[in-house]
């Protein structure tokens, strides 16, 4: 069994170590992926939409059920 753990708008993964971290030790697979547009420039952010969000989500949970 894994966890797919998403940040929030303005968010980034790091914001998630905590609960990943938990979870791993607890022996769950943990992805938090960094989404489409975040983690750079705010023009970098804003040429993104939520559907570039949702696949990457979809691309992370992909990843998540091979392992």
């Amino acid at each position: 069994m894994g966890f797919l753990l998403l940040h929030g708008l303005a968010g980034m993964p790091v914001e998630l170590r905590f609960v990943a971290q938990g979870l791993n030790r607890a022996g769950y697979t943990v992805h938090a992926p960094l989404l489409a547009g975040h983690g750079g420039s705010d023009l970098m952010l804003a040429t993104t939409r939520w559907t570039d969000w949702v696949a990457s989500a979809e691309q992370a949970l992909e990843r998540l059920r091979q392992d």
